[in-house]
């Protein structure tokens, strides 16, 4: 997954996913963004040739964007019990800062399965792929860096699914879900696993 992004490029991604939020996945298309933004079309298609180029790397700048702000907040924390909570709740709860990020997700599974033997399904496929497999070794990076030492991806697997999980339970219930007592649990279960 692309970790480097130019000025032009950080500009015009931050606009495509305010309006993936705003009106889903599907409907962003590069001349709608641009009459959105007043941004050339021509200018737009120079870094991002087609509409789905422009959707997904939109979505791996988000994902860019998150595990940054949760690294350098985690750094900070001294307290590897401290940190570990931490990156378990963002990990949790993270997206519910933008509520429409897990909604995203969902309508690409939802494209993948539609037309599940396409060209552009294979592609995003490997694109989403990527994004997940960046947020594997993102919660790998924290985890293995606290002297852990499994060495394999399913925990980091687990908490990414686990993730995706309450955000769904979150969209289908809109009842309070007791943040702290779900955090606590998922924390004790990766200790569980460190013995």
């Amino acid at each position: 997954m692309k970790q480097e992004f130019s000025n032009r490029e950080k500009h015009i991604l931050k606009m495509a996913i305010s309006l993936m939020v705003k009106d889903g996945f599907e409907e962003v298309t590069i001349t709608k963004l641009s009459n959105w933004t007043k941004l050339d079309e021509t200018f737009i298609r120079k870094t991002f040739p087609s509409d789905l180029k422009l959707k997904m790397s939109a979505m791996e700048y988000a994902a860019f964007l998150w595990v940054n702000k949760i690294r350098s907040h985690a750094e900070s924390i001294n307290d590897p019990n401290e940190k570990l909570c931490y990156v378990v709740k963002e990990f949790a709860f993270g997206t519910e800062e933008y509520g429409q990020s897990l909604s995203l997700y969902i309508d690409i599974w939802a494209k993948i399965r539609k037309y599940n033997q396409s060209v552009d399904t294979a592609w995003l496929k490997k694109s989403l792929l990527e994004i997940y497999n960046y947020y594997v070794s993102f919660f790998n990076e924290l985890y293995f860096n606290e002297g852990n030492s499994r060495d394999d991806n399913s925990l980091a697997w687990l908490m990414v699914v686990l993730s995706d999980g309450i955000h769904i339970q979150s969209l289908l219930d809109n009842m309070e879900i007791n943040r702290e007592i779900i955090v606590n649990q998922l924390c004790c279960l990766i200790k569980c696993n460190e013995k």
